[in-house]
């Protein structure tokens, strides 16, 4: 329920992707579903192609796959230099993923959003980083506060996993660009490396803050690791570890009702526990097919 003068909040959506078949196919079907209803929407790309909303963001080193970060880092430097004040949130995910901008919205209106921005809360998630990161506690005394949201995953600390994408406000955005991403003494800024979520780890880490908890009130996660069918068989419990016995959903209980986004690839690790759709069928098809299931356009019949 939002009250009538509550400000929505302004959303930039950003995807990474390449000019090559595969991935201008699973853009195309981005740019026809859900990136219509985002408040702001570009590809970085190694092209320019008004048709999918792809830019030619420049980066240190080549376009390949082990160097996504460096990648990741000029999209985020795109985003300060160009949008910063036009927008709320920047989301950051792959040309695979398929995000719920009406669930994403009422996340960022909802309570929990309204406590993490409070001065001083410090959530379950982030209580167990306080003995890695310190600074925590000094980070959320202050306003604006810096949020970095999405799935975490354990790996030296919480890092925020790339499969369904994660998310950044403005001041997180912000403090990135004006104390980090300008130090061309820091080695962050020139590493090359696949792996872009653990260094959005490292980064927000450095200046103090760790992901945010993106849990509903049910305890189920909002960012979905993988697809649905995926997720139907997922029994893995690496966080419950740290937030106790009980606190991890096996399954598609994992899965918040109030889901944001949705990681539609598929995976090595998908063809070897057999979780794979009907043959033929690949990400762009999916994406299709999430969306006319969630636009209400399926009747069963079919």
């Amino acid at each position: 329920q939002r009250s009538g003068d509550e400000k929505v909040p302004k959303i930039l959506c950003m995807v990474y992707t390449v000019d090559l078949p595969k991935a201008r196919k699973n853009m195309e079907a981005v740019v026809s579903t859900w990136a219509k209803e985002c408040d702001g929407f570009i590809a970085a790309s190694n092209i320019t192609d008004d048709t999918i909303g792809a830019v030619n963001i420049l980066h240190p080193g080549p376009e390949i796959y082990n160097n996504m970060w460096l990648k990741v880092r000029s999209m985020w430097m795109y985003a300060y230099s160009h949008y910063l004040d036009d927008y709320d949130y920047f989301h950051i995910c792959g040309d695979d993923v398929y995000l719920m901008m009406d669930n994403f919205r009422s996340y960022l209106m909802g309570e929990e959003m309204r406590k993490l921005l409070k001065e001083g809360y410090i959530d379950a998630l982030m209580k167990t980083q306080l003995r890695r990161i310190p600074e925590i506690s000094t980070t959320a005394q202050q306003q604006p506060r810096p949020l970095l949201l999405g799935h975490p995953r354990a790996f030296r600390g919480l890092f925020p996993y790339g499969g369904p994408g994660y998310t950044l406000n403005r001041e997180a955005v912000k403090r990135l660009n004006e104390q980090l991403f300008n130090d061309p003494e820091d080695g962050i800024n020139s590493v090359q490396e696949s792996r872009e979520d653990v260094y959005m780890f490292y980064a927000c880490r450095k200046l103090g803050w760790s992901i945010a908890d993106s849990r509903d009130s049910e305890g189920a996660w909002r960012y979905m690791e993988h697809d649905a069918q995926h997720m139907f068989h997922y029994n893995v419990k690496p966080l419950e570890k740290l937030l106790g016995p009980g606190t991890h959903k096996d399954g598609i209980n994992e899965v918040s009702k109030e889901t944001v986004a949705g990681h539609l690839k598929l995976d090595r690790a998908m063809k070897r526990r057999k979780y794979l759709p009907p043959p033929g069928i690949d990400s762009y098809d999916m994406l299709f097919r999430y969306h006319e299931i969630l636009d209400g356009r399926c009747t069963g019949e079919s």
